[in-house]
């Protein structure tokens, strides 16, 4: 394995996440968030509040279609 990309609703179990990720692995994870370049246009007011998980399907979602 040489990367692992996360995504967390609970802002408090990132860094746990990002820690045991660097000690498995020797590596730091891809957190999915709002500032991610995804193709994708949110006009929310605050993007930030958008959650990763609901980012993450949308930016799949998007990427499928593309291919159909």
């Amino acid at each position: 394995m040489n990367s692992v990309t996360a995504a967390s609703v609970v802002p408090a179990l990132i860094d746990i996440i990002r820690r045991a990720v660097s000690d498995l692995f020797g590596f730091e994870p891809v957190f999915i968030d709002y500032r991610m370049k995804t193709g994708l246009y949110f006009p929310f007011e605050k993007p930030e509040e958008l959650g990763p998980d609901l980012l993450a399907n949308a930016a799949a979602a998007h990427n499928y279609m593309k291919v159909m």
